[in-house]
């Protein structure tokens, strides 16, 4: 019996998504209109990524002593900022102005949160795990970016047949090599001992007493509305 050759894009191929050597998304980026707005596919992501980034980070920030109206207020800092950043990013990347960004680093990212979450509880040293997931999203986009549909541009006078998000990308690896030994040295970076909540230690046992009991009740409520 001749035997028939089986391919990744044979094996999914559901026509509005198709994957191989690279990934073909071809359907409607509107999921319905309401009047005069459009609900986007894009959109939507946008709003499980942040819901869900709350319920990923909930206990995390509740053990390093971090009330929930802190975690609120900063929340909407860094969606405006990934909003705005990211969209000024896209615009700069895109020769055209116009092709939808693609999902490629989506496992990359996945495996990144798992690494992260077993780090969370391991580092004690302050900062270290935001460093940490600058140097694998450095790393992560340098990598995705072989088999992304971007032009390769010099940087300056370097042309090493990359692209700009991997120029980027490079860049911000070396400048996260001093920030991580500054980091090492800061003395407000100190070590945390080991039982120790971050957010109040080294604070007075009467304000650490009243921040302890804020946490608690923020997670008695936090846990009564999930």
């Amino acid at each position: 019996m001749e035997s028939i050759p089986v391919t990744l894009v044979s094996l999914i191929n559901w026509g509005w998504l198709q994957i191989g050597p690279y990934i073909h998304l071809n359907m409607n980026p509107v999921i319905l209109h309401i009047g005069p707005l459009a609900l986007r596919w894009y959109g939507l992501m946008y709003v499980v990524a942040i819901v869900m980034g709350l319920w990923l980070i909930r206990r995390y920030t509740a053990r390093k002593g971090i009330r929930g109206d802190q975690v609120y207020r900063l929340v909407w800092w860094c969606v405006v900022a990934g909003l705005v950043g990211g969209g000024l990013y896209f615009v700069i990347q895109q020769p055209d102005l116009v092709q939808p960004a693609a999902g490629y680093e989506v496992l990359f990212n996945l495996i990144l949160i798992v690494v992260l979450l077993f780090l969370a509880r391991r580092y004690r040293r302050p900062g270290m795990l935001m460093i940490t997931y600058l140097f694998g999203y450095a790393i992560t986009e340098f990598l995705v970016f072989f088999v992304r549909a971007n032009i390769v541009v010099p940087l300056f006078t370097l042309d090493w047949g990359l692209k700009q998000a991997q120029w980027t990308s490079l860049i911000v690896f070396l400048l996260l090599i001093p920030l991580t030994l500054w980091a090492r040295c800061w003395r407000y970076a100190e070590v945390i001992p080991e039982g120790e909540i971050p957010a109040t230690y080294g604070i007075p046992q009467k304000q650490v007493k009243q921040a302890t009991r804020n946490v608690q009740e923020e997670s008695e409520h936090v846990s009564h509305l999930l």
